[in-house]
């Protein structure tokens, strides 16, 4: 039964992903090849445009501003696209899971099965296509999905602070994703700029 029940949740939310996945991707052809004529009476083509997403509220709840840093390792690493902050300019996830990707490449379909089953989660690569980051920021906000994405070459030092195993795109491509490759952080802050990291199990001498 848990299995069966990993499967529906996995598909419960790949296809939303899949589905703005398709939407973005006709958005992106529609931008190079032009937009097709329409007959009379026609509506609006069923896709979201880059200004549907950018219109798309921020998740979460306003809070004061943070008058300290946060707890955690400091790294000069920025969200991969500020649709990923929340109403605060940031993303502050709880008992985070680190998927580090090794290589570039990688699509929404090596990623609905990871997004569907380790949320709340952080994808960290060294590189991204821009539609694979618009459907990541248009899941998030149309969801509310716990996620985040950050480009960085820092992957040595985030691999170190989770303890994540990077994973290839060819693997997360055929399947492959052990849960003792993810890393994990008691909590992971990450603004324009900058992300902090705090260890899992919490560091010695943290409330």
């Amino acid at each position: 039964m848990g299995e069966l029940g990993g499967l529906l949740w996995a598909l419960a939310i790949g296809v939303p992903l899949l589905i703005l996945a398709v939407w973005l991707d006709v958005k992106r052809r529609r931008r190079v090849e032009g937009e097709p004529a329409r007959g009379p009476g026609e509506g609006n083509p069923g896709y979201l445009t880059q200004s549907e997403i950018d219109g798309l509220p921020a998740p979460g709840v306003r809070r004061p501003v943070l008058r300290t840093e946060p707890r955690g390792e400091r790294l000069e690493i920025g969200l991969a696209d500020p649709g990923f902050a929340d109403v605060n300019g940031r993303v502050d996830l709880k008992d985070a899971n680190v998927l580090v990707i090794d290589g570039t490449g990688v699509t929404m379909r090596e990623l609905m099965i990871p997004i569907a089953r380790h949320q709340p989660l952080v994808l960290v690569a060294r590189g991204m296509d821009e539609d694979v980051l618009a459907t990541l920021v248009a899941n998030r906000k149309s969801l509310t999905m716990s996620l985040a994405a950050v480009i960085t070459d820092l992957i040595p030092e985030v691999a170190d602070l989770t303890g994540a195993l990077p994973v290839s795109v060819a693997d997360l491509r055929a399947g492959y994703l052990p849960a003792g490759h993810l890393g994990h952080a008691t909590r992971w802050v990450t603004d324009g700029a900058r992300t902090w990291i705090e260890p899992h199990p919490p560091l010695v001498g943290t409330t």
